[in-house]
């Protein structure tokens, strides 16, 4: 997130403001709750997420798995009538790393096979060691709310099926 924090810095100097503009802006949700601006802007804002770094716990959110029945075994679920939620903290094993990468379909980073072979030499070195789940987010350049070019046409999901969808078709392109 440091980037994230300097890009932040960088432009209220642009436009000719302090460093604590940058706070002031992170804290405006909490300061104004009901403005309705704030339903429409991006969720790394709303949430003020821009500052979460190393050291702070993961929120137990749950997931929903791709393939249920590898997850079924690890977590010890044995529901299978219905797809298991995964709760993230679930997947934290004692004296183990684990290292979540978030996969969005949009991401231009996602598409430089530099950094997908980057990433597959560090988990082949790594996989003994360390436990490592790709987690797809909400896409950070969906063509109806944020484009960046036509990278690929994704829109940002409105149900888990679209969500689902938008991870199959992003492993046949990277399988």
């Amino acid at each position: 997130m440091d980037v994230t924090d300097e890009m932040q810095n960088e432009l209220v100097r642009e436009f000719g403001y302090s460093d604590e503009a940058v706070q002031l802006l992170r804290r405006s949700p909490q300061l104004y709750p009901d403005d309705p601006e704030f339903r429409t802007i991006q969720v790394y804002v709303r949430k003020n997420i821009a500052n979460i770094g190393i050291g702070i716990q993961v929120p137990d959110c749950p997931l929903v798995p791709l393939e249920p029945l590898i997850f079924t075994a690890i977590i010890g679920n044995t529901n299978t009538t219905s797809p298991p939620l995964v709760p993230l903290r679930s997947l934290c094993k004692s004296g183990r790393p684990l290292v979540l990468l978030s996969g969005l379909y949009t991401c231009p980073y996602q598409h430089i096979s530099y950094i997908s072979r980057m990433l597959d030499y560090i988990y082949i070195r790594y996989k003994s060691q360390v436990d490592f789940y790709m987690i797809q987010i909400r896409e950070a350049h969906a063509s109806d709310v944020w484009p960046i070019g036509n990278i690929v046409n994704v829109k940002e999901h409105r149900t888990l099926s679209d969500r689902l969808a938008a991870v199959r078709n992003w492993l046949k392109k990277h399988s």
